[in-house]
Formats: C-alpha cells, sequence, structure tokens
C-alpha cells in the first residue's frame, strides 16, 4: 500500500476495462497491501499455481492504457501468472454417497468473485439436505445438487459472458456497455447474486 499510487488507496474495488482486457484493484489485509488483479490474452499460458511474469511483461499487455494504471502497476511485486480454465456446466455432481461442491463442480471465471463464495453456498445447503436426511444420504446428496446446479449454472454461463462484455473493442457495443455500467448500481443489478441465502433458496423449504 505503502508504494501504491494515492488512486489505489480507496476502500473501494475499481473495475478498468477496455479491447481484450481488463483489470482490478482493491485494498486487502486491513488496508496493508493492495490486491491487484488482471486480464488478458493468454498467449503461452503456464498450467502452474507457482508460474511469475516480470512487470515488463504485466506492462506490455497494458501498454496504451491509462498512466494511472501502468504506474500501479509498477508500483506493485512480482506477479503471478495464470491461465483462465472453464468448463461447461455439470448436470449432475453426485453419485452414490460421493459429492461435489465448490470449484471441484462448478468451475468459473473470477469475472462476479463468486469462486469461493459458491462453496459457501453448497456447503450451507449440503448440511441442511443431509441434516433433513440422515438415513438417507444417497437421496440427500440428489436433492443437494437438485437445489443449487440451477444457480451454480447460471453464475458459471453468467460468468463466462462477463469475458465479452469487459473485453468489447472501442465502438458502439462499447459505448452501449459504458452507459448501462454508468447507470446502474452493480449490487442492484445483480442482486440475485450478492443477496443471496441458502435458507431461502427456491426448494429448501420443502425438505
Amino acid at each position: 500500500m505503502d508504494r501504491a499510487p494515492d488512486f489505489a488507496r480507496r476502500r473501494a474495488q475499481t473495475l478498468w476495462i477496455g479491447p481484450g482486457h481488463h483489470l482490478v484493484h482493491y485494498p486487502v489485509s486491513a488496508g496493508r497491501l493492495v490486491n491487484l488483479v488482471a486480464f488478458a490474452p493468454a498467449g503461452d499460458a503456464v498450467e502452474s499455481w507457482t508460474a511469475t511474469a516480470t512487470v515488463r511483461e504485466f506492462l506490455a499487455e497494458f501498454e496504451g492504457c491509462n498512466p494511472r494504471l501502468t504506474d500501479l502497476i509498477r508500483a506493485g511485486g512480482t506477479p503471478g501468472r495464470w491461465a483462465l480454465l472453464d468448463r461447461a456446466p455439470l448436470r449432475r455432481w453426485s453419485r452414490g454417497p460421493i459429492t461435489l461442491l465448490g470449484d471441484a463442480a462448478h468451475p468459473k471465471f473470477p469475472f462476479f468473485a463468486r469462486g469461493a463464495a459458491q462453496a459457501v453456498e453448497d456447503a450451507a445447503v449440503l448440511a441442511r439436505c443431509l441434516a433433513e436426511d440422515l438415513d438417507a444420504p444417497s437421496r440427500a446428496l440428489r436433492r443437494y445438487e437438485e437445489l443449487r446446479i440451477p444457480r451454480t449454472t447460471r453464475l458459471q454461463e453468467a460468468s463466462h459472458g462477463r469475458a465479452h462484455v469487459n473485453h468489447l473493442p472501442d465502438g458502439p457495443e462499447q459505448r452501449l456497455r459504458d452507459a448501462s455500467f454508468a447507470e446502474a448500481d452493480p449490487l442492484a443489478a445483480n442482486g440475485w447474486i450478492y443477496g443471496y441465502d441458502p435458507d431461502d433458496a427456491p426448494g429448501i423449504h420443502a425438505l
């Protein structure tokens, strides 16, 4: 945080979007750090949790962008580098007494910051289903996936589509997007995502 430009020290999430690229930054660790997450065409992607890039490579991806953004990139340390991998929604997660949850069941692009949250939602519904059907765990797991798959599928599709929206080339479609972003409260516009309560999920009270 002490190296970050003033604009990046605000207690807010900031999204920069442009043709083929976007970048998000926000404070973390009680304001001691700024987390910076950038998205760019894959190029020679490496399948690794520990691969890194260089600041020079990072800057090259955002060459020509607003100087404030490149100043922020220069202020950061060595960036990690990961590939974004996608998978079509699954129609079932469970087999007998075994099931999946979280990214194992429904991996998605991180454009709505919902990956970890979906695992927590899964766990809450799964616990409720098992508690209500202790003598038939396989049946409880089938009920769990029936309750969760419609929502997680919708989120997978929404996160996948957001890549196109964020990365539009300059032009009429981009200007319409910018106008819609300017007019809408992003939390209110996506209330179905952020306002979800597992105890009020459709069908949960049928248990």
